[in-house]
């Protein structure tokens, strides 16, 4: 997708989070216990770390960018 979209001047990223704490894994509560079963980091992830990572890729300072899938995901991917 990044390579036709670049034909355009589009960048084309994603973003893979891992586990966020929200209504969705249980409140604090349970994306901890979540998270200490398959992160390296065992305290879950805020909203907010995605959406920094998000706004990262989208800043002009980073027009290379392409073409990527960016792990926020407490080293689950590196587990």
């Amino acid at each position: 997708v990044a390579a036709e979209a670049a034909k355009h001047n589009i960048r084309v990223n994603a973003v893979a989070p891992g586990v966020i704490e929200t209504d969705m894994t249980g409140g604090a509560e349970g994306a901890k216990q979540f998270a200490g079963a398959v992160q390296i980091f065992k305290t879950p992830g805020k909203v907010s770390d995605i959406s920094n990572a998000v706004l990262f890729l989208a800043n002009p300072s980073n027009s290379f960018i392409t073409g990527i899938s960016l792990p926020v995901d407490g080293g689950f991917t590196s587990k």
